[in-house]
């Protein structure tokens, strides 16, 4: 809060003032929108939210999942109350956000493959069966999403594992 006078001279930093008018007196009353913090908890993921939003403000959430985990539509929370949509307006309270984000298992079955198959030494086997391997590898990266499905993750998986299985060997220390 802040009162100014005509000359825009500070004369009070009080919600109210109460002063002796002595003739024509102009007073202008400035006033701040109260703010209240926002915080979050949640697991495997974040929502990106401000710190602190106007009270009455649009307050926009966007929830970011951790590598390998997925958020559940329509899941956030205010204060323990589900929200529809992605955005609520702040009230004249603190807030804790949340929402629920699960742990997709075939993205990481298919990631523990796929770093394998990257891991293999690719200059020992035969330009052909290398070549299989390559394109297997790169069909996996194109499906390691957070969201993989269990059919698309299996898919590349096997794709994988057969092509690292049909490697022929060229040349070694033996």
């Amino acid at each position: 809060y802040c009162w100014k006078d005509a000359n825009n001279k500070v004369v009070s930093q009080n919600s109210q003032y109460t002063f002796v008018a002595k003739g024509d007196t102009t007073l202008t009353a400035y006033f701040t929108k109260r703010q209240r913090n926002i915080s979050v908890n949640t697991v495997n993921g974040t929502l990106k939210v401000p710190s602190k939003a106007e009270i009455e403000s649009t307050v926009t959430i966007t929830p970011v999942p951790n590598e390998g985990c997925v958020y559940t539509a329509d899941s956030i929370s205010v204060n323990g109350e589900a929200i529809t949509g992605n955005s609520f307006i702040m009230p004249d309270e603190n807030v804790t956000l949340s929402a629920h984000f699960y742990v997709n298992e075939y993205y990481f079955a298919l990631k523990n493959v796929l770093v394998k198959a990257k891991e293999i030494n690719q200059s020992l086997y035969s330009s052909k069966t290398v070549s299989v391997l390559q394109t297997a590898i790169a069909n996996a990266q194109n499906s390691l999403v957070n969201d993989v499905s269990q059919e698309e993750s299996n898919a590349r998986i096997e794709e994988l594992q057969s092509a690292i299985n049909n490697l022929i060997f060229i040349k070694g220390d033996c």
